[in-house]
């Protein structure tokens, strides 16, 4: 049961017993609303009891509230709860209750009108349908515009319900909810390469955690056991050039940080030198695990690796640390299908299941695609069974990723064009989010909610 859901059938059982009562002297006083200091799109509802109790506030358009929120973990006598994903300068009405045992207090019924983001931060345009058989969802994604990133999360109107501000001129490229549905987790990578960062800020904007990562590069994953993987650059010499691969590297709440492999132990950069460019040899872009499992550790302890520069995935087992499988340019395992069109400089990886889906930056001449591929092990074949062009063209350089969605539906993000598509199986485009000129997107995920979100790719 998600939080959302306890916390409604919580509200239940204690409205049965005495939210109606006379007051209490844990009844809450002097409640309050009005945005969060940090960040301007949540709303902050504060009050105070006499006695230490817990409480939770309801909360609608109509008086008839409808939406609860989590109840507070911690009896106290002041009380702060943020209320998120709210629509922007919309007056909403609320009311606090409390609960301590077998009795609780409620405030009167009363209204708040929400915040609005910053007139700084990035304008999106939307197109297209936003109900059930469209866009429904939230998008967390990072947005580079100029030399300033900001990650935002974005209705299917396109309002901005939450942001958070990067510090320091950093690149971001990858951001996630936290597995705890607290904080967003991004990465900071410095140009250098010495000051990169994976940093967790929490939902309230009022704390955050950073975990020094040397090297870090565009992807990482947050791991069942708190720890993360991550792709960390590699640099050697291979015929007496210095040439830039990449690893995947385990890192630990307390920055150690242990190889699980490096793609020089699975090629050969003299046989298989790439396409990149200033030393860059295998170009790592995108890591994930498998999104279909239903082991109780979500299969991450097999990780799927995305090398631009060579134009091959690689499936890597934790516990051997070696390349399993290979699809793609480089020493394949895999073969396309004879109907199959290969992928070249692919960006952002989705594995669910047998399905393996890609953004194609590079298939036709000025033209990047989203593809699927229905991969069989046994065969060692790899099927494409699902193309989109979009039209006019696009071509994105680098990041980006196709999204599976139900209903015979994909989320295509074109990156470095600063675009968002739903489509569907027709290659009609239902819905669309783009942001303002020059703007570029790193990858994204999904949520039904911000106050308990869940990472969807």
């Amino acid at each position: 049961m998600k939080r959302a859901e306890r916390a409604v059938a919580l509200a239940c059982t204690f409205l049965a017993f005495g939210c109606g009562d006379e007051t209490k002297s844990f009844a809450p006083t002097d409640v309050q609303a009005g945005p969060n200091p940090v960040v301007a799109t949540l709303t902050q509802v504060t009050w105070t009891t006499s006695a230490p109790s817990i409480g939770y506030v309801s909360y609608g358009l109509t008086q008839s509230l409808g939406t609860t929120t989590t109840l507070e973990a911690q009896d106290a006598t002041t009380h702060e709860v943020n209320l998120y994903g709210l629509t922007p300068n919309t007056q909403y009405y609320y009311q606090v209750v409390t609960w301590d045992g077998a009795d609780a207090g409620e405030s009167s019924i009363q209204t708040l009108t929400t915040g609005a983001p910053p007139s700084d931060l990035p304008a999106f345009t939307k197109t297209g349908d936003t109900s059930e058989n469209g866009m429904d969802e939230i998008v967390l994604l990072p947005v580079t515009v100029g030399a300033s990133s900001v990650i935002v999360a974005v209705a299917p109107s396109g309002q901005v319900l939450w942001y958070h501000v990067a510090d320091g001129g950093q690149t971001v490229t990858r951001v996630r909810f936290s597995k705890d549905g607290t904080s967003v987790l991004y990465g900071s990578i410095d140009p250098a390469g010495q000051n990169s960062e994976i940093i967790r800020v929490a939902l309230d904007g009022k704390s955050q955690v950073t975990w020094k990562v040397p090297g870090l590069g565009p992807d990482f994953v947050e791991l069942s056991n708190g720890n993360f993987a991550a792709i960390v650059a590699d640099t050697q010499t291979s015929n007496g050039a210095t040439l830039k691969g990449d690893k995947i590297v385990e890192i630990t709440p307390n920055d150690q940080s242990t190889d699980i492999v490096s793609m020089w132990s699975c090629f050969d950069p003299a046989k298989f030198p790439g396409d990149g460019t200033n030393g860059e040899w295998t170009g790592a872009d995108a890591l994930t695990v498998n999104e279909g499992a239903s082991t109780t550790d979500e299969s991450d302890d097999v990780f799927y690796l995305g090398l631009r520069n060579l134009s091959t995935v690689v499936e890597v087992p934790r516990a051997s640390g070696k390349c399993d499988w290979v699809l793609g340019a480089a020493a394949p395992t895999l073969a396309f299908d004879t109907a199959a069109n290969a992928f070249v400089h692919q960006g952002g990886l989705v594995i669910s299941g047998t399905s393996l889906l890609v953004l194609d930056a590079d298939g036709a001449p000025g033209t990047s695609r989203g593809m699927q591929y229905a991969l069989d092990l046994n065969a060692k074949t790899a099927t494409e069974t699902w193309t989109y062009t979009p039209s006019p063209a696009v071509h994105v350089t680098s990041l980006g990723a196709v999204s599976p969605l139900t209903g015979n539906r994909w989320l295509v993000n074109w990156s470095t064009a600063g675009k968002l598509e739903l489509v569907n199986d027709m290659n009609q485009v239902l819905w669309s989010l783009t942001g303002p000129a020059g703007s570029t997107f790193g990858y994204h995920v999904r949520t039904d909610s911000i106050d308990a979100p869940e990472n969807k790719p």
